[in-house]
């Protein structure tokens, strides 16, 4: 009888974990733009406008944990760069017009992660900490459509922005 219960409870771990990982996988979208890259993060409470470059605030140093919010404009692409911890996103707005090619750069600074936009089929790949990965798509549409983190129940744990194309 205790060998059926050890063999039992050996199955229930071994289907558990596999269900785990089987979750936490995410479908990319196939993009040649996707890549890694160095970049920069945003305050938690930055709002990102693609009509301005943002400066450090002041009293910032490369140093600290929370460096000031980049936000680059390189001919026709708007450029974001972004930064994700255990559960949320470094912005929770960003705001471009209509026809706007866009790049999202994320930078995991904590946990399992990615990015990802339904509307626009784009996401990036899964993020381990301290890795980083870029996504670009075209902002055909107007409205505003939410971003999140798609690994396990990190969208319903707060891990999503909105992304207001006018």
């Amino acid at each position: 009888m205790k060998i059926f219960l050890i063999v039992l409870v050996i199955i229930v771990i071994f289907v558990g974990v596999f269900l785990w990982t089987k979750n936490s996988d995410v479908p990319i979208v196939n993009s040649p733009s996707i890549s890694v890259e160095a970049t920069e993060s945003l305050n938690p409470s930055e709002t990102m406008d693609h009509s301005t470059t943002t400066t450090p605030s002041s009293g910032a140093t490369p140093s600290d944990n929370n460096p000031s919010p980049s936000v680059t404009s390189s001919g026709a692409v708007k450029t974001f760069n972004l930064t994700s911890k255990n559960f949320s996103f470094s912005t929770k707005e960003i705001k471009v017009r209509q026809g706007d090619k866009i790049k999202i750069i994320l930078s995991n600074t904590e946990g399992f992660h990615n990015w990802v936009i339904n509307e626009f089929s784009a996401s990036t790949r899964n993020l381990n900490s301290g890795e980083t990965a870029s996504v670009e798509f075209v902002a055909d549409k107007k409205g505003t459509f939410q971003y999140y983190c798609s690994i396990g129940t990190h969208r319903q744990l707060g891990m999503a922005g909105n992304l207001v194309v006018e």
